[in-house]
């Protein structure tokens, strides 16, 4: 993620599907990336904003 954020498109998900999964999923990684000095930004796109342009919501 660090290497490639700036060059392609990463869009995280919780994959809360038919399997067991962690509904808190998102808001660990937001966490865990500000804690490696990741930018505001980068983590916003991630875990939101890419998401969001893929899916055209």
């Amino acid at each position: 993620m660090e290497e490639y954020a700036d060059e392609v498109t990463l869009i995280a998900s919780s994959d809360l599907g038919s399997l067991a999964a962690d509904p808190l999923a998102l808001p660990k990684l937001a966490l865990e990336l500000e804690r490696r000095n990741v930018k505001k930004g980068v983590i916003r796109d991630v875990v939101a904003r890419d998401a969001e342009r893929f899916y055209g919501l």
